[in-house]
Parts: C-alpha cells; sequence; structure tokens
C-alpha cells in the first residue's frame, strides 16, 4: 500500500477509500488476516483453516488476535461481525 502525505511531506494514518470513506492504517487488516477471517467466517475451525493455509495453528491464533486488536472485537464471532460490516469480508 502507498503511503498518504500530507501536503507537508508528513505520512498520514488516515487514507481515503474509493467510496470516499476514510479508514485508518491501524485498522487495516493484513491480506492473511482477511483469509483467516473469512476462513472462519465459512464456518472452519481454527485447526481447519490452519491445514487449509499451511500454518500452525498456534499462527492462525495470533493472526486472530491481531485482527480483533485491529477491530476491536472481543472474540471470534464479533471480530466477523465487525468484518461484514466493514466489508472486508463476506457470508
Amino acid at each position: 500500500m502507498a503511503e498518504d502525505h500530507t501536503p507537508h511531506g508528513h505520512v498520514s494514518d488516515v487514507r481515503q477509500l474509493p467510496d470516499g470513506a476514510t479508514r485508518r492504517r491501524h485498522d487495516d487488516l493484513s491480506p492473511r488476516e482477511e483469509e483467516v477471517l473469512q476462513l472462519i467466517a465459512d464456518g472452519c475451525a481454527p485447526n481447519e483453516v490452519a491445514e487449509r493455509l499451511y500454518i500452525s495453528p498456534r499462527t492462525v491464533k495470533n493472526h486472530l488476535a491481531s485482527a480483533y486488536s485491529k477491530l476491536g472485537a472481543r472474540d471470534r464471532t464479533d471480530a466477523v461481525l465487525r468484518a461484514v460490516r466493514r466489508g472486508i469480508i463476506r457470508l
């Protein structure tokens, strides 16, 4: 992702989305976090996600924890709900 700069050359922590909305950079999920959340939303258990993505179950848990933090979610269900509402994943 390209950095957004203010008129004075400083890097901004907010970026403009195509629809005109803005999203703070620290709220952006990584592509892998999005992929993990999508699989969870599709009904996969964390161990299944690990098998499908060829990563360890601990790595899945780390991706989920990071996504919870970025989304301000308290658990898996809340994270999926918030990601769907933001258009990050689909049901």
